[in-house]
């Protein structure tokens, strides 16, 4: 169904390193419902809650032109929240996959 949108599908990392966050301000924004993790040399990380700092980073980096315009990336993927409210009378459990698409014009 996306693919006859005209989306393309994408496979982004689940592992995000805290930069993307800090650069967007949403990594103290996030608070305790992001899952938050150091790799051995002590760098900061997040186990994606979200795909929005990694989409941007991808397509800033990738797309020159507005001729490459417009562009439809989605995703099917695992989720990381430590949130306990409800979502459309459901709770939602710490993992979860969804779908998301990334439209840009």
């Amino acid at each position: 169904e996306m693919d006859r949108a005209g989306g393309q599908e994408v496979i982004l990392p689940i592992v995000q390193p805290a930069e993307l966050w800090k650069k967007s301000g949403r990594w103290e924004v996030y608070g305790d419902e992001m899952f938050r993790l150091k790799d051995r040399h002590n760098r900061d990380f997040a186990l994606g809650p979200t795909h929005e700092e990694i989409i941007t980073t991808l397509v800033d980096a990738d797309v020159h032109s507005y001729r490459h315009l417009p562009l439809l990336l989605y995703q099917i993927q695992n989720k990381y929240r430590d949130e306990i409210r409800p979502r459309f009378g459901l709770m939602r459990g710490r993992e979860f996959i969804m779908k998301d698409l990334y439209s840009f014009d």
